[in-house]
């Protein structure tokens, strides 16, 4: 089968609440009377802001007016919650809101708890899946890495995004090789069905990479599908695993690789891709790519994965 592919991964982002205020008492008195204690009305910060603001690179596809797929470029931003936010998601979960930049529909913000969820949210609507390991979800701040798919497709409509990012990283190994594993989500348009079918896509993740060589091989496997219409039959896609070999910067923790492996073709990309986190702990990227065949499909979707010991 050929494939016209577009992968896009993974996010990541940090929030915390903050805030100070001080007060101090102020003495007053009149005749025959004693001192007055008074304290000072304090005003309550209109904001919990985040330790750090992060901006996320992303991508997407939307349907034009021909029903052709068009690339859209889109992006977001982690930002603290106001107090009314908090107070909508009381518990010890810690949260986290993004807010979106782009081309519509893949514009407002969403705010929730951390979590992994990459498994498919069911028919046509609004779905948003976070990837991100138990580190990103347990860490203090908030989130050091993760993934985020939005599906905001119709049946007639194939509308999706993909966004990534995460804590800078420190102390990136310049020598010695390093395993990353974790999950792959995302949406499939089969555009050479009848009315183009649109199915939710989930898989696993592995990148080996070697900073002495300055080398990467990301593999998406085990690629499972979900119909959008919930009458059709989810079911496994039959097909190889997805790979690509990428070359990491000399100046930067990224990588890129301007071709994909797939179903035993070889396929111009658009791959990038980065390292995060405390000693490269963490990775997600963005993969594209295209064929001429009639029969193509679109697959857009995110990784994120965590090194493993």
């Amino acid at each position: 089968m050929a494939v016209k592919l577009l992968f896009v991964a993974g996010l990541c982002a940090t929030l915390v609440g903050c805030g100070h205020s001080s007060e101090k008492t102020v003495s007053t008195s009149s005749a025959g009377s004693e001192p007055v204690s008074v304290q000072p009305t304090v005003a309550k910060p209109e904001s919990t802001k985040s330790v750090a603001e992060y901006d996320l690179k992303g991508h997407g596809f939307v349907t034009g007016a021909d029903g052709k797929l068009v690339a859209v470029n889109v992006g977001a931003k982690v930002s603290g919650l106001s107090e009314t936010e908090s107070a909508m998601f009381k518990g010890n979960t810690p949260l986290v809101k993004l807010a979106y930049s782009g081309d519509k529909p893949f514009t407002g913000t969403t705010t929730g708890t951390r979590r992994d969820s990459g498994e498919d949210y069911g028919p046509y609507g609004n779905d948003t899946r976070f990837l991100m390991s138990d580190t990103s979800i347990n860490s203090k701040d908030a989130p050091t890495a993760f993934g985020v798919f939005r599906d905001q497709s119709s049946k007639d409509k194939f509308n999706a995004a993909a966004y990534y990012g995460g804590v800078n990283a420190t102390n990136v190994p310049t020598s010695g090789q390093a395993s990353y594993r974790g999950k792959f989500a995302g949406g499939i348009n089969e555009s050479g069905v009848v009315g183009g079918e649109q199915r939710h896509v989930s898989g696993k993740f592995n990148l080996a990479a070697d900073f002495g060589a300055g080398t990467v091989k990301g593999t998406v496997s085990e690629l499972n599908a979900t119909h959008r219409d919930p009458i059709i039959a989810a079911g496994n896609l039959n097909a190889t695993d997805l790979t690509f070999d990428g070359t990491i910067a000399k100046d930067k923790p990224t990588y890129s690789a301007d071709k994909v492996t797939f179903e035993g073709e070889t396929l111009a990309a658009n791959v990038e891709g980065g390292f995060y986190n405390a000693n490269a702990s963490e990775t997600a990227g963005i993969i594209s790519a295209t064929t001429d065949a009639e029969d193509t499909s679109t697959i857009i979707g995110t990784f994120h994965g965590e090194k493993q010991p």
